[in-house]
C-alpha cells in the first residue's frame, strides 16, 4: 500500500475516534507535505450571512491572513469553488494579484510570501460549506496530480467538520434549552 494511502486510511480511522477539526488540520499538516507541497493550510467556512471566514491555519511562519479574517464571498475567487464544487490551482499569486488588484485576501497571501495555492472546496451531502486550501511560498508548486490527492484529503476533511458542526450545535441547543428551563 502506498505512503499516501496509508496516511489517508490513518485520517479516515482518526474520524472514527470523535477528532477535533483542530487536531485533524494538525494531522494534514504534519502528515501530508510529502505528498502535497505546503507551508500553509487553511480551512475557510461559508456563514449564512454570505461570506466566508478563516476558521482554521496551520503554518511553518506567523501567518498574516489568519484564523477569524472574513470577507464576502463574492469579493473572493474562492465564489467559484464553492459555486462550481471545483478545484482550484494559482500558480503564481503575483501575477494573479496583477489581475485581480482590488482582492484583500490575496494581498495579504502575497504579503505572507505566498506564491501559489490548491484550494479543493470542503462538500457535505452535495452542499459546499468551505474550502480546504494548501499553500505554499514558492511558485509553479501545484499540478493536477496534487489537486486528486488534495481532494481525498478535503472529503475526509468535510466528514470531520461536518460531525464537530453537528455536536456543537447540538450542544448549543442544549444549553439554549436548560437556560430556557432556568
Amino acid at each position: 500500500m502506498s505512503q499516501f494511502l496509508k496516511q489517508i486510511v490513518n485520517l479516515y480511522e482518526l474520524l472514527n475516534t470523535g477528532i477535533s477539526i483542530s487536531e485533524a488540520l494538525t494531522y494534514v499538516f504534519d502528515t501530508f507535505r510529502k505528498h502535497i507541497p505546503f507551508d500553509r493550510i487553511g480551512i475557510t467556512l461559508l456563514e449564512n450571512d454570505g461570506s466566508i471566514y478563516a476558521y482554521e491555519v496551520r503554518t511553518n511562519h506567523s501567518p498574516v491572513l489568519d484564523e477569524g479574517y472574513s470577507e464576502k464571498l463574492c469579493k473572493t475567487s474562492l465564489n467559484s469553488i464553492v459555486k462550481m464544487k471545483k478545484h482550484r490551482i494559482i500558480n503564481d499569486y503575483k501575477e494573479y494579484l496583477k489581475h485581480h488588484p482590488k482582492s484583500a485576501p490575496t494581498k495579504l497571501m502575497v504579503s505572507e510570501g505566498i506564491m501559489s495555492s490548491l484550494a479543493c472546496p470542503l462538500v457535505v451531502n452535495s452542499i459546499c460549506i468551505g474550502v480546504l486550501l494548501f499553500s505554499c511560498r514558492r511558485k509553479d508548486r501545484y499540478n493536477e496530480s496534487h489537486a486528486a490527492m488534495a481532494k481525498i484529503i478535503s472529503s475526509n476533511m468535510a466528514i470531520i467538520l461536518e460531525r464537530n458542526l453537528l455536536v456543537d450545535d447540538l450542544i448549543l441547543s442544549s444549553v439554549t434549552g436548560l437556560a430556557k428551563l432556568v
